[in-house]
């Protein structure tokens, strides 16, 4: 029988990161960040306000677990919406 206190056992961290992909239609997604280790996943029940809204390019704060062995996100944050280019910037007319 599993022990769930294990998944307790690591001190969650909070860190910083960017949203380096993310799915509008599943929810899920993956946040880069150097400080937990490199790319943690997630889902968009975890953000914390701002409606729920993220977009890949996204800075967010995050806390994170480590379970087996893996970083795993408890809550996000947006620190910093990306910033879309305008169409002017490939070329096109407005």
């Amino acid at each position: 029988m599993l022990d769930r206190d294990d998944e307790m056992d690591a001190p969650e961290m909070k860190c910083t990161g960017k949203v380096s992909e993310f799915n509008r239609i599943t929810g899920f997604g993956v946040i880069s960040s150097k400080e937990a280790g490199g790319k943690v996943p997630f889902h968009v029940s975890l953000v914390v306000g701002g409606n729920g809204k993220l977009d890949a390019g996204d800075r967010v704060e995050l806390e994170v677990d480590e379970v087996d062995g893996r970083p795993k996100a408890r809550s996000i944050s947006v620190v910093a919406r990306h910033a879309a280019l305008p169409l002017r910037a490939f070329g096109a007319s407005v």
